[in-house]
Protein backbone atom coordinates (compact mmCIF):
# COMPACT_ATOMS: atom_id res chain seq x y z
CA UNK A 1 0.00 0.00 0.00
CA UNK A 2 2.76 2.44 0.58
CA UNK A 3 4.06 2.24 -2.56
CA UNK A 4 1.28 2.20 -4.49
CA UNK A 5 0.81 5.97 -2.36
CA UNK A 6 4.24 7.06 -3.20
CA UNK A 7 4.11 6.87 -6.83
CA UNK A 8 2.54 9.73 -9.21
CA UNK A 9 0.07 8.39 -11.95
CA UNK A 10 2.48 8.80 -14.50
CA UNK A 11 5.53 7.18 -12.63
CA UNK A 12 3.00 4.13 -11.69
CA UNK A 13 1.77 4.12 -15.75
CA UNK A 14 5.92 3.76 -16.54
CA UNK A 15 5.89 0.83 -13.92
CA UNK A 16 3.33 -0.93 -14.34
CA UNK A 17 3.43 -0.86 -18.33
CA UNK A 18 7.30 -1.88 -18.34
CA UNK A 19 7.11 -4.36 -16.07
CA UNK A 20 4.47 -6.04 -17.71
CA UNK A 21 6.43 -5.98 -21.04
CA UNK A 22 9.39 -7.59 -18.99
CA UNK A 23 7.53 -10.17 -17.96
CA UNK A 24 6.01 -11.15 -21.56
CA UNK A 25 9.23 -11.12 -22.68
CA UNK A 26 10.76 -13.46 -20.43
CA UNK A 27 8.01 -15.56 -20.99
CA UNK A 28 7.89 -15.64 -24.51
CA UNK A 29 11.88 -16.67 -24.43
CA UNK A 30 10.85 -19.08 -22.10
CA UNK A 31 8.31 -20.74 -24.67
CA UNK A 32 10.62 -20.31 -27.48
CA UNK A 33 9.42 -18.08 -29.53
CA UNK A 34 11.34 -16.84 -32.46
CA UNK A 35 12.79 -13.65 -31.96
CA UNK A 36 11.40 -12.01 -34.77
CA UNK A 37 7.50 -12.71 -33.30
CA UNK A 38 9.32 -11.63 -29.74
CA UNK A 39 10.29 -8.13 -31.64
CA UNK A 40 7.14 -7.91 -33.50
CA UNK A 41 5.25 -8.35 -30.35
CA UNK A 42 7.20 -5.94 -28.32
CA UNK A 43 6.85 -3.13 -31.17
CA UNK A 44 3.32 -3.58 -30.83
CA UNK A 45 3.12 -3.38 -27.20
CA UNK A 46 5.67 -0.24 -26.81
CA UNK A 47 3.32 1.88 -28.92
CA UNK A 48 0.32 1.43 -27.63
CA UNK A 49 2.25 2.14 -24.14
CA UNK A 50 3.41 5.53 -26.28
CA UNK A 51 0.45 6.27 -27.36
CA UNK A 52 -1.35 6.55 -23.76
CA UNK A 53 1.46 8.21 -21.96
CA UNK A 54 -0.54 10.59 -19.89
CA UNK A 55 0.36 14.64 -21.36
CA UNK A 56 1.77 12.60 -24.95
CA UNK A 57 -1.02 14.46 -26.64
CA UNK A 58 -0.42 18.00 -25.13
CA UNK A 59 3.56 16.92 -25.92
CA UNK A 60 3.08 16.14 -29.34
CA UNK A 61 0.75 19.36 -30.35
CA UNK A 62 3.41 21.94 -28.21
CA UNK A 63 6.45 19.99 -29.76
CA UNK A 64 8.85 21.97 -32.87
CA UNK A 65 9.82 18.72 -34.00
CA UNK A 66 7.05 18.11 -36.33
CA UNK A 67 8.83 15.18 -38.09
CA UNK A 68 9.51 13.30 -35.99
CA UNK A 69 8.44 9.43 -35.12
CA UNK A 70 6.51 9.85 -31.90
CA UNK A 71 4.98 12.95 -33.09
CA UNK A 72 3.60 11.92 -36.07
CA UNK A 73 2.35 8.57 -34.30
CA UNK A 74 0.45 10.14 -31.95
CA UNK A 75 -0.79 13.06 -34.22
CA UNK A 76 -2.37 10.16 -36.75
CA UNK A 77 -3.86 8.31 -33.84
CA UNK A 78 -5.79 11.56 -31.91
CA UNK A 79 -6.68 12.37 -36.03
CA UNK A 80 -7.98 8.57 -36.36
CA UNK A 81 -9.75 8.75 -33.01
CA UNK A 82 -11.85 11.94 -34.55
CA UNK A 83 -12.97 10.00 -37.39
CA UNK A 84 -13.86 6.55 -35.72
CA UNK A 85 -16.20 8.46 -33.49
CA UNK A 86 -18.78 8.35 -36.02
CA UNK A 87 -18.86 4.23 -35.57
CA UNK A 88 -18.96 3.68 -32.24
CA UNK A 89 -19.03 0.52 -30.50
CA UNK A 90 -17.19 -0.86 -27.51
CA UNK A 91 -13.58 -1.08 -27.56
CA UNK A 92 -13.20 1.26 -30.69
CA UNK A 93 -10.27 3.34 -29.06
CA UNK A 94 -8.07 0.03 -28.67
CA UNK A 95 -8.81 -1.15 -32.04
CA UNK A 96 -7.88 2.34 -33.73
CA UNK A 97 -4.63 2.48 -31.86
CA UNK A 98 -3.79 -1.21 -33.29
CA UNK A 99 -4.22 0.24 -36.90
CA UNK A 100 -1.36 2.33 -36.72
CA UNK A 101 1.37 -0.60 -35.20
CA UNK A 102 -0.14 -3.36 -37.75
CA UNK A 103 0.02 -0.80 -40.50
CA UNK A 104 4.10 -0.30 -39.62
CA UNK A 105 4.97 -4.15 -38.87
CA UNK A 106 2.95 -5.20 -42.47
CA UNK A 107 5.67 -2.12 -44.39
CA UNK A 108 8.61 -4.15 -42.51
CA UNK A 109 7.22 -7.36 -44.10
CA UNK A 110 6.61 -6.20 -47.28
CA UNK A 111 10.20 -5.10 -47.34
CA UNK A 112 11.62 -7.80 -46.89
CA UNK A 113 11.43 -9.25 -43.22
CA UNK A 114 10.01 -12.35 -41.82
CA UNK A 115 7.51 -12.76 -39.16
CA UNK A 116 3.99 -13.07 -37.91
CA UNK A 117 1.68 -9.97 -37.78
CA UNK A 118 -0.01 -12.20 -35.21
CA UNK A 119 2.38 -11.14 -32.92
CA UNK A 120 1.48 -7.65 -33.53
CA UNK A 121 -1.59 -8.51 -32.81
CA UNK A 122 -0.98 -10.03 -29.66
CA UNK A 123 1.22 -6.80 -28.54
CA UNK A 124 -1.70 -4.74 -28.75
CA UNK A 125 -4.39 -7.07 -27.59
CA UNK A 126 -1.74 -7.55 -24.17
CA UNK A 127 -0.97 -4.59 -23.71
CA UNK A 128 -4.28 -3.25 -23.89
CA UNK A 129 -5.06 -6.32 -21.41
CA UNK A 130 -2.82 -4.39 -18.81
CA UNK A 131 -3.43 -0.67 -19.62
CA UNK A 132 -6.98 -1.90 -18.34
CA UNK A 133 -7.05 -4.85 -15.75
CA UNK A 134 -3.70 -3.63 -13.85
CA UNK A 135 -3.12 0.60 -14.99
CA UNK A 136 -6.73 1.62 -14.89
CA UNK A 137 -7.42 -0.54 -11.90
CA UNK A 138 -4.22 0.56 -9.63
CA UNK A 139 -4.78 4.30 -10.57
CA UNK A 140 -8.55 4.18 -9.56
CA UNK A 141 -7.61 2.46 -6.26
CA UNK A 142 -4.34 4.73 -5.23
CA UNK A 143 -7.07 7.53 -5.66
CA UNK A 144 -9.77 5.94 -3.20
CA UNK A 145 -6.92 5.49 -0.57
Amino acid sequence: MKMLKSFENKSLYYFISLFSAVIYWLVFNLINIDFVNIVFFLLAYIWHFSLLVPGALEYAFKSKSKLSLYVIAIKANYYLQIFSKKFTFKFQAAMVRAISPLMFTGLLLILGGSGNLLFTLLGSLFFELTHYWLIEKAITYKANL
